[in-house]
Protein backbone atom coordinates (compact mmCIF):
# COMPACT_ATOMS: atom_id res chain seq x y z
CA UNK A 1 0.00 0.00 0.00
CA UNK A 2 1.32 3.53 -0.73
CA UNK A 3 1.73 6.37 1.71
CA UNK A 4 -0.84 9.33 2.44
CA UNK A 5 -1.99 10.91 -0.39
CA UNK A 6 -2.54 14.75 -0.02
CA UNK A 7 -6.13 15.58 -1.65
CA UNK A 8 -7.69 18.94 -1.96
CA UNK A 9 -10.63 20.05 0.12
CA UNK A 10 -13.06 19.58 -2.53
CA UNK A 11 -11.58 16.60 -3.76
CA UNK A 12 -12.28 15.00 -0.24
CA UNK A 13 -15.87 16.97 0.02
CA UNK A 14 -15.95 14.71 -3.40
CA UNK A 15 -15.17 11.54 -1.79
CA UNK A 16 -17.60 12.25 1.79
CA UNK A 17 -20.02 12.84 -0.69
CA UNK A 18 -19.97 9.54 -2.53
CA UNK A 19 -19.62 7.70 0.48
CA UNK A 20 -22.90 9.55 1.80
CA UNK A 21 -24.50 7.78 -1.20
CA UNK A 22 -24.96 10.06 -4.03
CA UNK A 23 -24.34 9.16 -7.62
CA UNK A 24 -21.76 10.46 -9.78
CA UNK A 25 -24.59 12.66 -11.35
CA UNK A 26 -25.86 13.62 -8.53
CA UNK A 27 -21.96 15.32 -7.49
CA UNK A 28 -21.51 16.55 -10.74
CA UNK A 29 -24.55 18.91 -11.06
CA UNK A 30 -24.01 19.99 -7.09
CA UNK A 31 -20.59 20.67 -8.14
CA UNK A 32 -21.31 22.64 -11.28
CA UNK A 33 -20.08 19.57 -13.43
CA UNK A 34 -20.64 17.57 -16.41
CA UNK A 35 -21.37 14.09 -15.47
CA UNK A 36 -18.38 13.31 -17.86
CA UNK A 37 -16.28 16.11 -16.54
CA UNK A 38 -16.87 14.71 -12.59
CA UNK A 39 -16.42 11.12 -13.88
CA UNK A 40 -12.75 12.29 -15.22
CA UNK A 41 -11.96 14.58 -12.31
CA UNK A 42 -12.71 11.35 -10.20
CA UNK A 43 -10.32 9.30 -12.03
CA UNK A 44 -7.42 11.92 -11.22
CA UNK A 45 -7.96 11.42 -7.83
CA UNK A 46 -8.11 7.83 -7.86
CA UNK A 47 -5.32 7.51 -9.93
CA UNK A 48 -3.18 9.66 -7.20
CA UNK A 49 -4.33 7.87 -4.20
CA UNK A 50 -3.58 4.28 -6.43
CA UNK A 51 -6.75 2.70 -6.64
CA UNK A 52 -8.72 1.10 -9.36
CA UNK A 53 -11.79 2.40 -8.38
CA UNK A 54 -14.67 4.05 -6.44
CA UNK A 55 -15.01 1.78 -4.03
CA UNK A 56 -11.16 1.15 -3.58
CA UNK A 57 -10.77 5.12 -2.89
CA UNK A 58 -13.53 5.09 -0.38
CA UNK A 59 -11.68 2.22 1.54
CA UNK A 60 -8.67 3.94 1.20
CA UNK A 61 -10.11 7.33 2.35
CA UNK A 62 -11.57 5.38 5.15
CA UNK A 63 -8.24 4.15 6.33
CA UNK A 64 -6.58 7.61 6.11
CA UNK A 65 -9.39 9.04 8.39
CA UNK A 66 -10.81 11.17 5.30
CA UNK A 67 -14.37 9.73 5.83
Amino acid sequence: MSGRVVLADHEISWLRELAGGLTVAQLAERSGYSERAMFRLLRRVYVRMQVRNRTEALLRAREQGLL
